[in-house]
């Protein structure tokens, strides 16, 4: 086995979840340590750009939409990211009556679409969430959006 990236600084605890931008410069990785540290590095250099705490809420599913902002989500967590040079910020989702338990998440366009416990696909814009759409009665698990 060859390796092809290492990288310097960021997560120590091991990784639990990772994704690359579309472009595949960037990739963002969660940590498994208690406060899920969530880190965002270069590819073609192998450092890190920023990094940040995630939350004490497991974050089980994490997807950058472009070069710079992402989602991640987890049994109550959802935080909309953005990041810019060595700067990073995030916004936690506003829930209102809807269900929190989210498993999985994926990109439409600009629509963030995000698989709930309670068997319904959530709609987000940022951190708001929008229509919500029941799909069956267990928890959505695992979602893909295919080629435009």
């Amino acid at each position: 086995m060859q390796t092809l990236w290492q990288f310097k600084g960021g997560l120590q605890k091991g990784i639990a979840n990772l994704s690359f931008s579309p472009s595949g410069n960037k990739l963002v990785g969660v940590a498994i340590d208690n406060d899920h540290y969530v880190a965002v590095y270069d590819i073609e250099v192998g450092q890190m750009i920023c990094m940040d705490k995630g939350d004490t809420a497991r974050i089980v599913d994490i997807k950058l939409k472009n070069e710079n902002e992402f989602v991640s989500v987890g049994p109550k967590h959802f935080k909309h990211w953005t990041f810019q040079n060595k700067q990073m910020s995030s916004k936690k989702g506003q829930f209102g009556n809807n269900n929190n338990l989210l498993r999985c998440l994926a990109w439409n366009d600009n629509t963030c679409l995000v698989g709930a416990g309670d068997g319904k696909l959530q709609t987000w814009n940022g951190n708001s969430i929008g229509k919500t759409y029941a799909l069956h009665q267990g928890g959505v698990d695992s979602l893909w959006v295919g080629p435009q």
